[in-house]
């Protein structure tokens, strides 16, 4: 893939991307050679100083990629706080946000997104079962559907689950008209981070459980047509 995608391209130098003290220098190819894999409206940030490579979309209108596009396939990196630009990512997290509720989805992975990096959206419908030892900060204000807030969460991990299983039919927004019974661990504490980068420890059970495991495959690069 990257091979091909470097055959024609086109450097500069970038300030608003900035690693670790380097300078990120992007680089995208022409049109055609980007359509057949979606990525139209992207460019590709090379890090020299550690080899990286961080895929970006040119505009901050996100649009959520279906299967069988690579991307989704591809293990999110953590978001690292001291390298990263804060700002985009609280765009990122109102478009997400967005894309979510304009598709009537319950819970967004930024691969989906094709975003390369550990965040996600709990939709306020499935966050009525969840339990903080930690005070969260929704990701927006109340409202809409009683008793719940859209949670985004940053470099979430589950430190811990139940042994007892439930097995639901359950459908992506990034896998259309498909549905697949799936089984889940019926509780989990996770471990992330808010928008503002405090660290968070909760409890999540029944659908808050469900959506959250789902959203963690998703930046694992694993699809519900994979269980």
């Amino acid at each position: 893939m990257f091979f091909e995608l470097t055959r024609s391209l086109s450097f500069r130098a970038d300030p608003e991307q900035e690693r670790g003290g380097s300078r990120g220098i992007a680089f995208g190819t022409d049109k055609g050679s980007l359509d057949k894999l979606g990525m139209t409206n992207w460019c590709f940030y090379l890090f020299p100083d550690n080899l990286s490579i961080i895929i970006l979309n040119r505009f901050i209108m996100l649009k959520i990629i279906t299967e069988p596009n690579p991307i989704l396939r591809q293990k999110a990196i953590p978001f690292d706080w001291d390298k990263l630009n804060v700002a985009k990512l609280k765009k990122w997290e109102r478009e997400m946000i967005r894309l979510m509720r304009a598709q009537k989805g319950i819970g967004l992975a930024a691969t989906q997104v094709a975003l390369p990096w550990r965040f996600c959206v709990i939709g306020r419908v499935a966050t009525d079962h969840i339990t903080a030892s930690s005070a969260v900060r929704p990701a927006s204000p109340a409202g809409g559907r009683r008793g719940g807030t859209d949670w985004f969460l940053i470099n979430p991990e589950i430190i811990a689950r139940s042994s007892e299983m439930h097995t639901l039919l359950e459908g992506c927004l990034s896998c259309p008209k498909v549905e697949r019974p799936v089984a889940r661990a019926i509780w989990v504490k996770v471990r992330a981070q808010d928008i503002t980068g405090k660290n968070l420890e909760f409890d999540a059970e029944n659908l808050s459980a469900r959506v959250i495991q789902h959203e963690l495959d998703h930046l694992d690069g694993i699809l519900i047509i994979d269980k």
